[in-house]
């Protein structure tokens, strides 16, 4: 759980600091943590994907 949290702030950080590729790099070890919880039921499957989706969402598209 709490290495789900800190790829999702460094995610959170490379797009605050308008970092793309970094964000880039970052998100789909976030996605696949954020499945894995879900998948044991650490956090609702719902919640994991809403913030899936608002990663990707956030990242810019340059």
């Amino acid at each position: 759980m709490s290495e789900m949290r800190t790829q999702l702030k460094k995610v959170r950080t490379a797009i605050d600091d308008g970092d793309a590729a970094t964000a880039r790099t970052e998100l789909p070890r976030a996605m696949k943590l954020l499945d894995k919880a879900a998948k044991h039921n650490r956090i609702h499957a719902n919640k994991a994907a809403r913030m899936k989706s608002k990663l990707a969402k956030a990242i810019p598209a340059s």
